[in-house]
């Protein structure tokens, strides 16, 4: 039980670095001089945010296989990274400029 409990802190803090919700707190913090309140409203919104997931993960693996459950995580964060390597290589060669050039 402390297995799970720490790896998932670990997990959740190097994941949410940079992420949009930890610069929503950055702001509230900046906004608010509260620090403990944000805190503890950030840490509830998160865990508001997070409880469906946590029991839709339990629900699922009670279904699937623990295997295909991570193999099926695995396509969709891999057809996630290709969408947005599509979008990033638009984003640096649309396809007017690919045509006007000759190559589209």
């Amino acid at each position: 039980m402390l297995c799970a409990f720490l790896a998932s802190t670990a997990i959740v803090a190097l994941a949410e670095m940079g992420d949009k919700t930890q610069i929503a707190t950055i702001a509230l913090g900046a906004h608010y001089d509260a620090v403990a309140v944000v805190t503890a409203g950030t840490t509830l919104g998160m865990m508001l945010a997070n409880t469906p997931a946590v029991l839709f993960g339990e629900a699922l693996t009670r279904r699937v296989s623990l295997t295909a459950t991570r193999a099926a995580a695995a396509l969709l964060f891999l057809a996630l990274g290709l969408w947005q390597l599509w979008k990033l290589a638009g984003y640096f060669f649309p396809a007017s400029s690919l045509t006007s050039a000759g190559l589209g």
